[in-house]
């Protein structure tokens, strides 16, 4: 299918189709499903049993195979491509990109540590408008725990990278309707303990701890029991954890320049002194140690010192 026509397909806040040219009709409740089924399992082959099981469960009719058949005709028409549903035997596939499925990029997008992209994409109830069908209960499950699963790993980085006082008020609207979610307890008890709120925090885990007891039956997990000890203790390893040190710079060498060198050495300035005596003779500074790194002793001077017979102006 060409890539330019390909509709962007929604799950999130009802089934939804979005073309080159705007929003797509998608029919009924049983034609929407057929195609939110396929969407869930873009790429692959969809049995037509297994979607008449999700449109009448235990109870088809008679006629379950030609209604099915006819729904992927009328969602070709409405998708604009005839090949957009491929047929493979007895299965169905809908041949799209798992990013032009907003599951499916919300789930790309949590793989790749992008929870607040991700959740961006949530709109709403997931599949909301055909939710009383058979297939709906166990994917709308699965669609809110995947959500439930970005907002710990989201509110985790914001943690990490020192927002706890931002992130507290979204764990307690969270907590409000998820009183029982104990991994967001744990993450409330963290978010005032860094705050510098440690009493709070303390009182946080003695109230997560009755909620657990009085409607469950159960104590808190040893996960939040070590942490309750570890704010008691004020462990320093509640802190937000540091960011890697990045690697120092490569240091390149400095390529070293054959120049004389600044100052004349002591003993140059002593040969230097001895040299300047004899006719012809030139300064040190032309004489350097460099250009001439042995001096020749082919005689000496009245002094004593030797001459630098390389420069010296001495007859033969």
């Amino acid at each position: 299918m060409d890539d330019a026509r390909a509709p962007v397909l929604c799950g999130f806040g009802g089934v939804a189709a979005v073309g080159p040219d705007g929003p797509v009709d998608l029919g009924g409740p049983k034609q929407r499903a057929v195609l939110a089924m396929l969407a869930l399992q873009t790429g692959s082959t969809v049995s037509a049993d297994r979607l008449i099981d999700g449109l009448w469960g235990d109870d088809p009719p008679v006629s379950a195979v030609k209604l099915v058949q006819l729904y992927v005709s009328h969602l070709r028409k409405a998708l604009g491509e005839e090949d957009v549903i491929a047929t493979h035997g007895r299965g169905y596939e809908l041949r799209l990109a798992r990013h032009d499925v907003d599951v499916g990029r919300f789930e790309r997008l949590l793989a790749q540590g992008a929870a607040r992209e991700a959740l961006r994409l949530w709109r709403g109830s997931p599949l909301a408008d055909v939710a009383d069908e058979p297939f709906a209960a166990s994917e709308i499950h699965r669609l809110e725990e995947l959500r439930a699963a970005a907002l710990e790993v989201a509110i985790d980085q914001d943690l990490d990278a020192g927002r706890q006082r931002e992130v507290l008020p979204e764990i307690d609207a969270l907590l409000a309707t998820e009183p029982l979610r104990e991994s967001l307890h744990h993450r409330r008890i963290l978010a005032l303990y860094r705050s510098g709120r440690q009493a709070e925090a303390l009182e946080a885990y003695r109230d997560a701890r009755a909620t657990l007891v009085e409607e469950l039956g159960i104590e808190p997990t040893r996960e939040l029991q070590d942490l309750e000890r570890a704010v008691l203790a004020q462990d320093p390893a509640l802190s937000p954890r540091a960011e890697p040190a990045r690697p120092p710079a490569p240091i390149r060498p400095r390529r070293r320049r054959c120049s004389p060198p600044r100052s004349t050495p002591p003993r140059w300035r002593r040969w230097s002194r001895s040299a300047s005596r004899w006719p012809g003779a030139r300064s040190a500074s032309s004489c350097s140690p460099r250009r001439c790194p042995r001096p020749r002793t082919s005689g000496r001077s009245r002094g004593g010192s030797p001459v630098c017979g390389a420069r010296s102006g001495r007859a033969a």
